[in-house]
């Protein structure tokens, strides 16, 4: 009788663990939300777009979304494999920069549910989009992120004038 009530109690421990893990990694996908609209990282592959090419120890924007609300050890993760993170995208995600080789391990880390470049058609905003397409003249802020080089950020601005 008392290894019947251990099994039952094993097996009550196995699945009450399981519910717990379940819970801290969430199935749902979350939208990751830009200043050009959002999308479902599983929609990407539909929607065409592709990054520069990288050598393989050139570093470049990605995103990274975690599988849920982000934890201290998931961002500690991504800058043990080298990655330097930039800045937060909701929802539970990074912009991150790194080489891809980084961005292949990232991919891989525990609580990472998506990883892909950052596209740069993400940086202009739709109402920027717009005028752009429209031939309007406008006044842009351009930001430069560390670890960039400003000058030529700023001669490719001057350039467009």
């Amino acid at each position: 009788m008392a290894r019947v009530l251990s099994r039952r109690r094993a097996k009550a421990i196995a699945v009450s663990v399981a519910l717990v893990h379940a819970q801290a990694l969430p199935t749902a996908e979350s939208p990751i939300r830009l200043v050009t609209g959002e999308f479902l990282p599983s929609a990407l592959p539909k929607l065409g777009l592709d990054a520069k090419y990288l050598a393989a120890s050139e570093r470049g924007s990605y995103l990274v979304q975690f599988a849920g609300p982000v934890r201290e050890e998931w961002k500690a993760g991504l800058t043990a494999i080298g990655a330097t993170i930039v800045e937060y995208i909701p929802d539970n995600a990074f912009k991150v920069r790194m080489n891809p080789g980084q961005a292949n391990r990232a991919g891989k880390l525990v609580g990472v549910h998506w990883v892909g470049r950052f596209q740069a058609a993400w940086k202009v905003t739709k109402d920027a989009k717009a005028q752009i397409d429209e031939g309007k003249a406008g006044i842009y802020t351009v930001r430069a992120e560390r670890g960039v080089d400003v000058a030529a950020v700023r001669r490719a601005a001057e350039a467009t004038a």
